[in-house]
C-alpha cells in the first residue's frame, strides 16, 4: 500500500470516543463501534478501491484488490494517472472538479506492465485538511467484454 499524507492525516482512532461512551443523538463517527481506522472501511470493501490526490494525482492509498487489478506491488509508489488514458484522464478531471461526483464510467484502463483492461469507474471528490482527494472505485470488465 503507498504511504501518504493522506493515511497520516485520518484521526487517529485513539482520540475518538468510545463506542461504550455513548454519542447521545449524534452518528458515530468512523473509528468506533468496532472499526479500528477510517482505512479499515476501504482495505475491507471486496472492489478496487483508490485514493489519490487530485493536484498531483500521487495515489495516497490503494486497497489490496486494486493492487492486483493494476498490478501494483506494496509500497510502490504510483500516479492515478498512470492507469487512464491520457485525454480520457483530462475529461474526468474537468467532470471532477465540475460535479465532483462520476459514476459508472467505462473506459479502457491501463495496467501497470502496460496491458490494457477494460472497467468501469465511479469517482468521487472530496477535501481533507485542505487538499482535494479523489476516492475511486473499479470494477474490470475485461473478461465479461471478452465472452459477449
Amino acid at each position: 500500500m503507498p504511504s501518504s499524507d493522506f493515511a497520516a492525516n485520518l484521526p487517529d482512532p485513539a482520540s475518538r470516543p468510545r463506542a461504550d461512551e455513548g454519542l447521545g443523538d449524534e452518528l458515530a463517527p468512523c473509528g468506533v463501534g468496532g472499526f479500528e481506522h477510517p482505512l479499515c472501511l476501504l482495505e475491507a470493501m471486496p472492489v478496487p478501491m483508490v485514493v489519490a490526490r487530485i493536484a498531483d494525482c500521487r495515489v495516497g492509498y490503494a486497497n489490496e484488490h486494486f493492487q492486483q487489478m493494476f498490478g501494483v506491488e506494496p509500497g510502490q509508489s504510483c500516479r492515478i494517472d498512470d492507469y487512464f488514458d491520457p485525454v480520457a484522464w483530462q475529461v474526468i478531471q474537468q467532470a471532477l472538479l465540475q460535479y465532483r461526483f462520476l459514476p459508472n464510467y467505462e473506459l479502457h484502463l491501463r495496467r501497470q506492465d502496460g496491458q490494457r483492461i477494460c472497467g468501469v469507474v465511479s469517482l468521487q471528490l472530496f477535501e481533507q485538511e485542505g487538499d482535494a482527494w479523489i476516492l475511486g472505485i473499479f470494477y474490470d470488465t475485461t473478461y465479461p467484454r471478452a465472452i459477449e
